[in-house]
Formats: structure tokens, C-alpha cells, sequence
């Protein structure tokens, strides 16, 4: 991955435009410009599909100006996140006013693309908070098309943020294992909101530690399933039957198919979405498409 690579944000759709501009610019009152407008669209977006909002409608949210956005949305962000993004706008002030454009630098223009980058990605972290890791059953597939520094940094936040009952979850990993070995195979009505809300943090566990494999991190990976399992977090055959699978992938990873660059996202994206349906597309297909119309 090349340094540009690196900091390619996740952007919502209707925010994208503004970070073509950025890219494009060599002017940097420009690029500071594109930026908050790139904030505040992305503001929008966390607002209107993640944020719950019952006393206040769009109208009046249209209405406000972005410090009065950010101000609605202060005990919603993070104190670290809060701050970052004030951060940007206040870059983004200084492009709009030309008195302020001298005190401009690449620097500082730099970081702030770095923590829009942040913010992008948190908003990713904050889709999975509200709706989960699986709210249809292509969702993990699309996200594990992305190159493999993408899914670490998003699933080692997410996995972070999980409140998991170990004793509920480690039941949980007992009765599949029984259900496996005794062939039982459950229907969908007899599989509850809990149960699949279990299975999901399993899934989450093992997305990261492929993600680890796949960014060429073997011990990386091998050592954050034995860190669940010292935790009790899974349990023993759980931990034998993932690393035995990490084992055998590491063996094959010259073979696996792992995107390079954003045009290979791009391209196994594309041959996924041909088969979802139109009804099943998402806010998370939104804010997934922007990373991947990045040209390289």
C-alpha cells in the first residue's frame, strides 16, 4: 500500500465529490474548502441514518450551520472524535475566509485529511454499533473485500466496543458445537435475537483475525485468538479449529485472494453487488461505494 493509499478515506456517497475536489486541487484554500464541505456532508449522513433525531427534523437540521451541527452532536462523538472534527472545520474556515489562506500549510492540511479519514471510518464503526456486523448476509462479504488495513482498523474498534457476557458467549459456542456434532440443523424462527446477535460477535472475531493474516500479520493474528481465549472469551475447540484454519491459510497466502489497491476492491465489489438486490441495499453500501470509486 503507498502513502496515499494510506489515507484514503471511507466517505459517505454525497460527500465523495468533495473529496475528488480535494485531490485535486493544488491550491490549498481550495482543499481546505473541499474539506469542510466533505465534513459537513458527512455530519449529514450521521445525522440522518445513525443518530437517533426525534426532537429535531430535517428541516431544522438543514437550517442549522455546521458549528451548530457539531454542537447537536457533541455527546454523541467521542471526546477524541468531537474534537478532530472542530479541528476541521476550523481548517475549512480558514480556506473560506482569504485573510486566513497564509496560514494554510500541507502540514496542517494533511492531518486534517488524516482525521477526516478518522471520522470516515468511525462512521463505519458507528453503522456496525447501531444496525450490527450482519444486517444482511452479503454485508460481511462486502466489507472483506476491502484491502485488509481497512478491516483492522474498523474490527479491532468494533471488537473494542462489544459488551460480551463471556459466560452467555462461551454457552453460546458450546451449544453450536453441539448442534454440529450431533447434526441438529435450526430453523430461522427457532433462532433468536440474541443468539444471532452472538453468532455475530463470532464472525466479527474471526473477520479480524483473517484480517490480520491477510495484512501478512501471522503472529498478529495468532496471537489475538489466544488473547480470547486466555480472556475466556471462546473457548478451546473454538481457538483449535481457528488457528488450525489460520495455520492452513497462512500456508496458501501467496494464493488467496487479497485486494492490493482500491481497483481490486472495486472489482470484487462489483461482482458482488450483481447479485444483490435492490431492496437489500443499505446505508452501509452508501458509505462503502465512496472508498472504492477512488481512482488509483
Amino acid at each position: 500500500m503507498n502513502d496515499n493509499d494510506s489515507i484514503l478515506p471511507l466517505l459517505p456517497k454525497s460527500a465523495l465529490e468533495y473529496f475528488e475536489d480535494i485531490e485535486s486541487s493544488n491550491k490549498l484554500y481550495l482543499k481546505a474548502t473541499s474539506m469542510r464541505n466533505c465534513l459537513e456532508n458527512i455530519v449529514d449522513t450521521i445525522f440522518k441514518h445513525i443518530v437517533e433525531h426525534d426532537n429535531i427534523n430535517l428541516n431544522q437540521w438543514n437550517n442549522k450551520n455546521l458549528f451548530n451541527k457539531l454542537n447537536f452532536l457533541e455527546d454523541y462523538f467521542p471526546q477524541e472524535q468531537y474534537t478532530s472534527i472542530h479541528e476541521i472545520r476550523l481548517i475549512g474556515n480558514k480556506g473560506a475566509h482569504q485573510k486566513n489562506h497564509n496560514e494554510l500549510t500541507e502540514d496542517n492540511i494533511n492531518i486534517t485529511l488524516n482525521n477526516l479519514s478518522k471520522l470516515s471510518e468511525w462512521t463505519i464503526i458507528a453503522y456496525f454499533k447501531k444496525y450490527g456486523f450482519k444486517t444482511t448476509s452479503w454485508l460481511p462479504t462486502i466489507f472483506s473485500t476491502l484491502q485488509p488495513i481497512y478491516r483492522i482498523r474498523i474490527l479491532e474498534q468494533y471488537f473494542d466496543s462489544l459488551h460480551i457476557d463471556k459466560k452467555l458467549f462461551i454457552n453460546h459456542q458450546e451449544k453450536i458445537q453441539y448442534n454440529i456434532d450431533n447434526f441438529i440443523v435450526l430453523s430461522q424462527d427457532d433462532i433468536t435475537k440474541q443468539e444471532i446477535e452472538l453468532d455475530e460477535i463470532i464472525l466479527v472475531i474471526d473477520k479480524l483475525s483473517m484480517a490480520y493474516l491477510k495484512n501478512k500479520q501471522y503472529k498478529k493474528s495468532i496471537d489475538f485468538i489466544e488473547n480470547c481465549f486466555d480472556k475466556n472469551i471462546i473457548n478451546e475447540r473454538l481457538k483449535s479449529e481457528m488457528l488450525e484454519k489460520l495455520n492452513m491459510l497462512w500456508k496458501e497466502i501467496d494464493r488467496l485472494p487479497i485486494s492490493n489497491n482500491i481497483q481490486d476492491t472495486k472489482e470484487k465489489f462489483d461482482s458482488i453487488m450483481k447479485v444483490v438486490k435492490e431492496e437489500e441495499k443499505t446505508l452501509f453500501i452508501t458509505l462503502f461505494t465512496a472508498v472504492i470509486s477512488q481512482e488509483t
